[in-house]
């Protein structure tokens, strides 16, 4: 009877992630690559059966969960996303177990920044926050033996250097008080798939970026020009262009002294206010809130945690 040799499984530990031949890094996860085909089915005659068939492909995107420990050149790829500088780039996400030694490789090609979205900021949360990268490739090949040995020792000290607790937010013009919470909020890059001739997978082209919302919450104590603006913009109906203003919210370091990612804020105005719930099991000692809702028209990302962009 022959010996059965079983191959031991490993446990994932890192995901270094390389763009245009630069490897720029470790990311917290990863997720998505898959490769799925349509299926079709049609009928043959009288008969009961249906004969299926494989059809064209479709590639799932890759989404990344990323700290601050990156190379300057995957943020800047964000920020030129950002503004409509619609940058396809090739690259590969390697595998590694805890020694850093390559077990598996996903590489790709023409893959563009369709979704970013950044985490709730909270000055009551705990732990790192990060930021989530939704990447659309055109091409995906999986390599179950990647070349090369041992990957060069990269230590993620600056993963976990944000910190949803650790942050501002501002209005110019309008005060707004302590916010102790913004929401999160995710900046969309529309595509559209194209098919060309024989190729089975899809070309994507870029259509236009999508801004969101924002939500934030501060003290009602300090609210007094959100309720102004809120009467002027909502109540009265007089929302003027000239009265839209700007902002910025910034990722800070522990000590507070530094920004470690700025995201500047521009055409913004108030759509909604409401103050929060609070009930008698809370405490008469409770802070009351308002939540305001505001729309932003454009967003620009400022990394500032290596060389400026």
């Amino acid at each position: 009877m022959r010996a059965m040799t079983l191959q031991r499984s490993f446990a994932g530990g890192f995901y270094v992630v390389s763009v245009e031949g630069q490897e720029l890094g470790i990311v917290q996860s990863v997720d998505g690559g898959g490769i799925k085909a349509e299926l079709l089915t049609q009928p043959i005659g009288g008969e009961y059966l249906r004969v299926k068939n494989i059809g064209g492909v479709t590639i799932e995107p890759l989404t990344l969960q990323v700290g601050a420990s990156l190379s300057e050149a995957f943020y800047k790829w964000i920020a030129d996303s950002w503004r409509g500088d619609y940058v396809r780039k090739d690259g590969s996400i390697l595998v590694c177990d805890f020694d850093l030694v390559p077990k598996h490789e996903m590489t790709f090609t023409n893959a563009l920044i369709v979704e970013t979205t950044v985490p709730a900021l909270d000055g009551s949360a705990k732990g790192p926050a990060y930021l989530t990268i939704k990447l659309q490739p055109e091409t995906l090949v999986h390599n179950r033996s990647p070349q090369g040995g041992k990957v060069r020792g990269l230590v993620p000290a600056k993963q976990k250097l944000f910190q949803p607790q650790n942050f501002s937010f501002a209005l110019d013009h309008f005060k707004t008080g302590n916010v102790t919470k913004v929401e999160s909020f995710t900046i969309k890059q529309s595509v559209k798939p194209l098919m060309t001739g024989r190729l089975r997978p899809a070309l994507w082209e870029p259509t236009s970026v999508e801004f969101p919302n924002l939500t934030i919450t501060t003290a009602l104590e300090a609210s007094d020009d959100l309720f102004k603006w809120h009467k002027k913009f909502v109540v009265d109906g007089d929302a003027q262009v000239e009265d839209e203003t700007t902002g910025e919210i910034s990722f800070l370091t522990p000590d507070g002294t530094k920004s470690l990612l700025d995201i500047h804020l521009s055409g913004v105005g108030i759509t909604g206010l409401t103050l929060e719930k609070m009930d008698a099991q809370q405490g008469r000692g409770g802070v009351k809130r308002v939540r305001a809702e505001l729309y932003v028209t454009e967003m620009k990302f400022d990394y500032k945690a290596g060389p400026r962009l």
